[in-house]
Protein backbone atom coordinates (compact mmCIF):
# COMPACT_ATOMS: atom_id res chain seq x y z
CA UNK A 1 0.00 0.00 0.00
CA UNK A 2 1.24 3.43 -0.89
CA UNK A 3 0.05 6.54 0.78
CA UNK A 4 -1.45 9.12 -1.56
CA UNK A 5 -1.53 12.84 -0.99
CA UNK A 6 -3.72 15.02 -3.19
CA UNK A 7 -2.06 18.37 -2.90
CA UNK A 8 -4.90 20.18 -4.56
CA UNK A 9 -7.57 19.16 -2.05
CA UNK A 10 -5.77 19.43 1.29
CA UNK A 11 -6.71 21.74 4.09
CA UNK A 12 -3.06 22.73 4.10
CA UNK A 13 -0.20 22.24 1.70
CA UNK A 14 2.46 19.65 2.56
CA UNK A 15 5.88 21.14 3.14
CA UNK A 16 8.79 20.28 0.86
CA UNK A 17 10.29 18.38 3.80
CA UNK A 18 7.27 16.08 4.02
CA UNK A 19 7.89 15.03 0.40
CA UNK A 20 11.43 13.75 0.91
CA UNK A 21 10.32 10.11 0.58
CA UNK A 22 7.59 10.80 -1.97
CA UNK A 23 7.27 11.16 -5.73
CA UNK A 24 4.94 13.38 -7.71
CA UNK A 25 2.42 11.68 -10.01
CA UNK A 26 1.44 14.18 -12.69
CA UNK A 27 -2.20 14.85 -13.36
CA UNK A 28 -4.20 13.61 -16.28
CA UNK A 29 -7.60 12.54 -17.52
CA UNK A 30 -8.79 8.97 -17.15
CA UNK A 31 -11.90 6.84 -17.17
CA UNK A 32 -13.24 6.25 -13.65
CA UNK A 33 -15.84 3.65 -12.73
CA UNK A 34 -17.10 0.51 -14.45
CA UNK A 35 -20.16 -0.57 -16.36
CA UNK A 36 -19.23 -4.26 -16.02
CA UNK A 37 -18.93 -4.80 -12.29
CA UNK A 38 -21.00 -3.25 -9.52
CA UNK A 39 -23.92 -0.84 -10.07
CA UNK A 40 -22.41 1.71 -7.68
CA UNK A 41 -19.33 1.97 -9.94
CA UNK A 42 -21.41 3.00 -12.97
CA UNK A 43 -21.38 4.84 -15.17
CA UNK A 44 -17.86 5.07 -16.48
CA UNK A 45 -17.02 8.76 -16.66
CA UNK A 46 -14.02 10.90 -17.50
CA UNK A 47 -12.26 12.53 -14.57
CA UNK A 48 -9.34 14.93 -14.60
CA UNK A 49 -6.98 14.89 -11.65
CA UNK A 50 -4.43 17.61 -10.98
CA UNK A 51 -1.80 15.19 -9.72
CA UNK A 52 -0.70 14.04 -6.31
CA UNK A 53 2.19 12.82 -4.21
CA UNK A 54 2.75 9.17 -3.29
CA UNK A 55 5.32 7.37 -1.18
CA UNK A 56 8.34 5.83 -2.91
CA UNK A 57 7.80 2.65 -0.93
CA UNK A 58 4.87 0.85 0.69
CA UNK A 59 3.61 1.90 4.11
CA UNK A 60 4.78 -0.59 6.74
CA UNK A 61 2.75 -2.25 9.46
CA UNK A 62 4.66 -0.15 12.01
CA UNK A 63 3.82 3.10 10.22
CA UNK A 64 0.18 2.14 9.81
CA UNK A 65 -0.13 1.02 13.46
CA UNK A 66 1.28 4.40 14.55
CA UNK A 67 -1.23 6.15 12.27
CA UNK A 68 -4.13 4.12 13.74
CA UNK A 69 -2.99 4.80 17.33
CA UNK A 70 -2.65 8.50 16.64
CA UNK A 71 -5.92 8.99 14.77
CA UNK A 72 -8.20 6.20 16.01
CA UNK A 73 -8.79 5.27 12.37
CA UNK A 74 -10.80 2.10 11.72
CA UNK A 75 -10.32 0.45 8.34
CA UNK A 76 -13.13 -0.55 6.04
CA UNK A 77 -12.31 -4.23 6.70
CA UNK A 78 -12.84 -3.67 10.44
CA UNK A 79 -16.19 -1.87 10.14
CA UNK A 80 -19.58 -3.56 10.39
CA UNK A 81 -21.13 -3.33 6.89
CA UNK A 82 -24.32 -1.27 6.65
CA UNK A 83 -27.09 -3.39 5.08
CA UNK A 84 -28.38 -0.26 3.26
CA UNK A 85 -25.12 -0.21 1.28
CA UNK A 86 -25.58 -3.85 0.21
CA UNK A 87 -29.32 -4.29 -0.40
CA UNK A 88 -28.98 -7.68 -2.15
CA UNK A 89 -26.38 -9.16 0.22
CA UNK A 90 -27.10 -12.27 2.19
CA UNK A 91 -27.49 -11.20 5.86
CA UNK A 92 -24.90 -13.71 7.11
CA UNK A 93 -22.30 -12.10 4.80
CA UNK A 94 -22.64 -8.65 6.37
CA UNK A 95 -19.71 -9.02 8.75
CA UNK A 96 -16.36 -7.23 8.86
CA UNK A 97 -13.68 -8.91 6.80
CA UNK A 98 -11.65 -8.68 3.64
CA UNK A 99 -10.57 -10.58 0.56
CA UNK A 100 -7.61 -12.90 1.13
CA UNK A 101 -5.44 -14.24 -1.68
CA UNK A 102 -5.77 -18.02 -1.76
CA UNK A 103 -4.14 -19.36 -4.92
CA UNK A 104 -5.47 -22.73 -6.08
CA UNK A 105 -3.07 -25.53 -6.99
CA UNK A 106 -4.79 -26.12 -10.33
CA UNK A 107 -5.37 -24.04 -13.50
CA UNK A 108 -8.17 -21.50 -13.22
CA UNK A 109 -10.07 -19.08 -15.42
CA UNK A 110 -8.07 -15.86 -15.02
CA UNK A 111 -11.21 -13.83 -15.73
CA UNK A 112 -12.85 -15.09 -12.52
CA UNK A 113 -11.13 -13.40 -9.58
CA UNK A 114 -13.22 -15.48 -7.18
CA UNK A 115 -11.11 -18.51 -8.01
CA UNK A 116 -8.09 -17.12 -6.17
CA UNK A 117 -9.59 -14.63 -3.71
CA UNK A 118 -11.80 -15.57 -0.77
CA UNK A 119 -13.78 -13.26 1.53
CA UNK A 120 -12.62 -14.07 5.08
CA UNK A 121 -14.56 -12.80 8.08
CA UNK A 122 -12.23 -11.02 10.50
CA UNK A 123 -9.41 -10.46 7.98
CA UNK A 124 -7.90 -6.99 8.37
CA UNK A 125 -4.53 -5.31 8.43
CA UNK A 126 -3.99 -6.70 11.96
CA UNK A 127 -4.99 -10.26 10.90
CA UNK A 128 -4.17 -10.47 7.19
CA UNK A 129 -5.37 -14.09 6.79
CA UNK A 130 -8.27 -13.76 9.23
CA UNK A 131 -8.68 -14.90 12.84
CA UNK A 132 -5.62 -16.72 14.12
CA UNK A 133 -3.19 -14.83 11.86
CA UNK A 134 -1.01 -11.98 13.05
CA UNK A 135 1.46 -9.33 11.92
CA UNK A 136 3.67 -9.95 14.94
CA UNK A 137 7.29 -9.73 13.82
CA UNK A 138 6.28 -8.08 10.53
CA UNK A 139 6.67 -4.42 11.52
CA UNK A 140 8.77 -3.61 8.46
CA UNK A 141 6.51 -5.45 5.99
CA UNK A 142 3.95 -3.60 3.86
CA UNK A 143 0.53 -3.19 5.45
CA UNK A 144 -2.16 -5.27 3.73
CA UNK A 145 -5.93 -5.77 3.87
CA UNK A 146 -6.69 -2.09 3.87
CA UNK A 147 -8.95 -0.74 1.15
CA UNK A 148 -8.63 2.93 1.96
CA UNK A 149 -5.39 4.80 1.69
CA UNK A 150 -3.17 5.67 4.62
CA UNK A 151 -2.62 9.33 4.18
CA UNK A 152 -0.71 12.28 5.52
CA UNK A 153 -3.47 14.47 4.11
CA UNK A 154 -6.98 13.69 2.83
CA UNK A 155 -6.82 12.41 -0.78
CA UNK A 156 -9.48 12.58 -3.40
CA UNK A 157 -10.94 9.25 -4.44
CA UNK A 158 -10.14 10.32 -8.00
CA UNK A 159 -6.43 10.57 -7.16
CA UNK A 160 -6.43 7.02 -5.85
CA UNK A 161 -8.41 5.79 -8.85
CA UNK A 162 -6.09 7.61 -11.25
CA UNK A 163 -3.08 5.98 -9.61
CA UNK A 164 -4.70 2.54 -9.83
CA UNK A 165 -5.98 3.04 -13.38
CA UNK A 166 -2.39 3.11 -14.62
CA UNK A 167 -1.58 -0.07 -12.72
CA UNK A 168 -4.69 -1.80 -14.05
CA UNK A 169 -3.90 -0.74 -17.61
CA UNK A 170 -0.43 -2.29 -17.25
CA UNK A 171 -2.02 -5.51 -15.96
CA UNK A 172 -4.47 -5.58 -18.90
CA UNK A 173 -1.62 -5.10 -21.40
CA UNK A 174 0.45 -7.81 -19.74
CA UNK A 175 -2.51 -10.22 -19.78
CA UNK A 176 -3.20 -9.47 -23.45
CA UNK A 177 0.46 -10.01 -24.30
CA UNK A 178 0.54 -13.26 -22.35
CA UNK A 179 -2.67 -14.51 -24.01
CA UNK A 180 -1.17 -14.04 -27.47
CA UNK A 181 1.97 -16.09 -26.62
Amino acid sequence: MLRVVSQDHCAHRPSARSHTDMIRIPGGTFRMGSDRHYPEEAPVHRVTDDGFWTDRSPVTNRQFRDFVRTTGYVTFAEREPDPKDYPNALPHMLRPGSLVFSPPNYPVNVNDWGQWWAYVFGASWRRPYGPGSTIKGLDDHPVVQHLLTYEKFPPLQASESYNLSGVLEQVRKANASHASD
